[in-house]
């Protein structure tokens, strides 16, 4: 199986907070469902597990527009300040499913 890429993104911004008090990877991976929600109409669920090799994987679901998307974020880069993560994603329409 090949591998494609359908997106890539990166994000940065300033948060006006101690770095100390800061961490992303464990809010990335500990958001609940309900926050998950909260964000967006088009978020329709997030849960949160452990792959057997130990790492954390986050698993959203969400509707914009008239796609469907399911996304697996597996946690890549474990530091505070910064979170990196992939993803393999589910992208399904009333015509096709792209993955």
């Amino acid at each position: 199986m090949r591998s494609r890429v359908l997106a890539n993104s990166t994000c940065s911004c300033a948060i006006q907070a101690p770095i100390e008090r800061i961490n992303l990877s464990e809010w990335l991976f500990t958001l609940s469902d309900e926050e998950y929600q909260a964000c967006s109409a088009a978020h329709i669920a997030a849960g949160a597990s452990r792959l057997p090799d130990g790492r954390r994987v986050t698993i959203n679901v969400e509707k914009p527009g008239d796609t469907l998307m399911v996304q697996h974020y597996v946690e890549d880069i474990q530091r505070k300040a910064r979170r990196g993560a992939w993803a393999t994603s589910l992208v399904a329409t009333t015509n096709s499913r792209s993955t």
